[in-house]
């Protein structure tokens, strides 16, 4: 994890710190979350729909093997996915008013793009030899949580 300081106007900054408080989050996770999730639509509006191997990015830089590896290991922020579930376990208890659905349609889009963007990475790590191919016995070790790049051959 790198620190980075920002500066934020008063509005924004006194804004930010309402919705973490809001949320029961410290200000700088709360900006971290954000920041992710801002990223991970700027991913699927540009680099993955320019892109569908994740080979290049949109102005035709190629992306770094660590890159890659970032996208295969692609996943939602932590209150994005429990704030998904509870809101689908709700679904199933009750009709949900139109602004949990607004949400839930949100976290939605986000988890297949999310999912869309892991399965690119993990296509273009294999065929960089960064990752075995799906018949190789590393893709059958129970609880494989994070993707780490075996040396290329």
């Amino acid at each position: 994890m790198e620190t980075i300081t920002l500066n934020l106007p008063s509005r924004l900054a006194s804004s930010a710190r309402i919705l973490a408080r809001h949320r029961g989050q410290k200000l700088a996770e709360f900006v971290s979350d954000e920041l992710q999730m801002l990223l991970n639509k700027k991913i699927r509006l540009g680099v993955t729909r320019r892109d569908a191997n994740a080979k290049t990015r949109a102005n035709g830089v190629a992306l770094s093997d660590e890159e890659v590896m970032q996208f295969a290991n692609a996943r939602m922020v932590r209150w994005q996915a429990q704030q998904m579930h509870r809101l689908i376990h709700a679904a199933g208890r009750r009709e949900l008013t139109s602004e949990e659905q607004r949400i839930l349609d949100t976290l939605l889009e986000i988890y297949n793009e999310t999912c869309l963007n892991k399965a690119r990475g993990i296509a273009e790590a294999v065929r960089r030899g960064l990752l075995p191919p799906m018949t190789d016995k590393y893709w059958s070790k129970p609880n494989r949580r994070k993707l780490s790049p075996r040396t290329k051959r």
